[in-house]
């Protein structure tokens, strides 16, 4: 991928100015989203950001009447895009909205190996969350999509009940809950959130305070809605949630009314004529949005650090070059950190000779986008259906991922399979779905952590029959990933500059005697790290550089014919 360069334009005329981000050779497949913002404007735009983080909600209110007012007298056009989309009275009364169901006659069943099931019966969906105090809740879509039943677990996923037996929709093909109860220790109310799509176009969002099981409908898209995505800011009390959406051939962006609690849409944006979208969400206002070129196949990046304010929306950038149908389903996931210091990672399906790899890139704190790379790539298996995690803690970085792996051509055997990013990198997959039987292969699995660190999964079983949950802790046979690598590599260690510890990784597709070494920049060694035969395989050791004052130093690998070696810096 050839690196974005970023251009930052003052227009003094008309006291207006612009903020554009451009990579290189990026070829836009949709609409303009950047717009030209006079400087009264962004002005009324920080201020109703800085609300919004101190949840000052007086004075957003009081401010947001202004900035629609000031874009009337630039551009009516644009101030019409600040409105809301739907009426919460009018919606709980159409006739296809979500509402209770007759009790079904569905029991949990014992335990499946190590893993155990939660619902019995076909489905063709399945969404997992883990809310305030660690209370899970697991929702099943039925096969014909007249109804869901959501699931609850208020020990870890030990004990579960049934939340919401039977929830009757309208020929739904796409449901996913998103928690909505701020986190431990906030002073807001405690919702989860049930959107449904429709096959008709609509999708709905359902709100259920999780005391009593009420519920309020509100409809999100009326029509024309082809996929979602939907993510939610982590504020004490006000909570407000961003969702992206397909709708035929053009890609949206709306919010929420942050008082409504998820009942009133508002400001929709037209983002791209593209398709697969995800949406990440950081902190202080930050959103990430992915998405595929429906002509190109290109894998597309747009960022927001206003809240999803829709005239604020950078335009889309090039992570990964394709051919139309190669690239798709990408997954993205920020870390909880400050704007500046976030990490950003997307993980996508790429179509290699026939087969499903998996590949991934990274944005780390204030620098660029990686060159995209192999995630999850055998050439005997395809791999595919990824789902990411972060925790709502402010500071974290850790991701949770979990994905399918099978025989090629979806062929058995099928896995359920489990990776972890810490410290900058990821470690080697692990298979948490139970070795004795097989999984759909055909719906995406799903995983959230505790706050004890474990991480839960959730997936259906073979042909969609019935839906299983398993936790890390209890994986008790785990299969290590087959260390499977094409080619030689040294990467860069990480983190770098580094005091006094880093991390070096490398792979041999062959086995052979390896050594790596560390020099000074004058050529003396300083430390010998591995001098010893290996197994063919990828690796990762710890350097502590403890005894070494600051300075450049060389890492040099050999291993059997193949020699590279690159430049660290240690600051003391």
């Amino acid at each position: 991928m050839k690196n974005c360069t970023i251009f930052f334009t003052i227009v003094f005329l008309g006291f207006c100015f612009s903020v554009s981000v451009f990579g290189q050779a990026n070829l836009p497949e949709g609409p303009n989203t950047q717009f030209s913002i006079p400087q009264n404007i962004h002005s009324l735009q920080q201020q109703i950001k800085i609300a919004e983080q101190n949840e000052d909600w007086e004075e957003y209110y009081s401010l947001r009447p202004k900035l629609i007012s000031a874009w009337q007298e630039v551009d009516p056009n644009i101030a019409a895009l600040y409105r809301s989309t739907n009426s919460p009275e009018s919606d709980q009364l159409k006739p296809d909205a979500p509402k209770p169901g007759e009790q079904n006659t569905e029991v949990l069943a014992p335990f499946w190996g190590d893993d155990e099931i939660v619902h019995t019966g076909n489905v063709i969906d399945i969404s997992l969350i883990n809310t305030r105090g660690d209370t899970l809740y697991l929702a099943a879509l039925n096969s014909t999509g007249s109804a869901v039943n959501i699931y609850r677990s208020a020990d870890g996923g030990n004990n579960w009940s049934t939340f919401m037996p039977n929830f009757s929709l309208t020929n739904a093909n796409k449901i996913e809950l998103l928690d909505f109860d701020g986190y431990t220790g906030s002073n807001g109310p405690s919702y989860i959130l049930l959107f449904s799509q429709y096959s008709s176009g609509v999708l709905y969002c359902t709100r259920f305070e999780t005391t009593t099981g009420n519920y309020v409908n509100s409809i999100v898209v009326s029509t024309g809605c082809t996929d979602f995505s939907v993510d939610r800011s982590y504020p004490n009390s006000n909570y407000r949630c961003f969702v992206q959406y397909d709708s035929a051939s053009t890609q949206y962006h709306k919010r929420s009314d942050p008082a409504s609690y998820a009942t009133i849409w508002q400001d929709p944006v037209n983002i791209s004529s593209c398709k697969d979208p995800d949406l990440a969400y950081g902190l202080n206002g930050s959103l990430y949005l992915v998405y595929i070129g429906r002509s190109s196949g290109n894998l597309y990046l747009n960022s927001n650090y206003t809240y999803g304010d829709p005239t604020t929306f950078f335009n889309q950038r090039t992570i990964e070059f394709g051919a139309t149908d190669t690239t798709f389903t990408p997954e993205i996931i920020a870390s909880r950190h400050d704007t500046s210091a976030q990490t950003v990672l997307t993980v996508y399906n790429w179509l290699n000779n026939g087969r499903s790899d998996l590949r991934t890139a990274k944005k780390v704190g204030g620098g660029g986008w990686s060159s995209p790379a192999n995630w999850s790539s055998f050439s005997s298996t395809d791999n595919k259906l990824v789902h990411l995690y972060c925790r709502k803690v402010s500071n974290n970085g850790v991701f949770q991922a979990s994905f399918t792996r099978t025989g090629l051509s979806n062929a058995l055997p099928r896995a359920i399979r489990y990776r972890k990013f810490d410290s900058g990198s990821w470690n080697s997959s692990i298979q948490v779905s139970d070795t004795l039987n097989s999984v759909t292969g055909v719906q995406a699995s799903m995983v959230t952590q505790l706050t004890s660190g474990i991480a839960v999964f959730a997936y259906a079983g073979s042909s969609g029959v019935n839906v299983y949950f398993d936790r890390e802790d209890w994986v008790t046979d785990v299969t290590s990933e087959i260390q499977v690598v094409e080619d030689y590599s040294l990467e860069q260690n990480y983190p770098n500059p580094f005091n006094p510890s880093t991390k070096i990784r490398w792979q041999s597709p062959v086995s052979s005697h390896q050594t790596l070494k560390i020099y000074d920049v004058l050529g003396n060694e300083v430390a010998t790290l591995v001098d010893e035969y290996r197994e063919a395989g990828r690796y990762e050791l710890e350097f502590n550089a403890s005894n070494l004052s600051s300075g450049v130093y060389i890492y040099k690998l050999q291993a059997g014919d193949y020699v590279s070696s690159k430049k660290m810096i240690l600051i003391k």
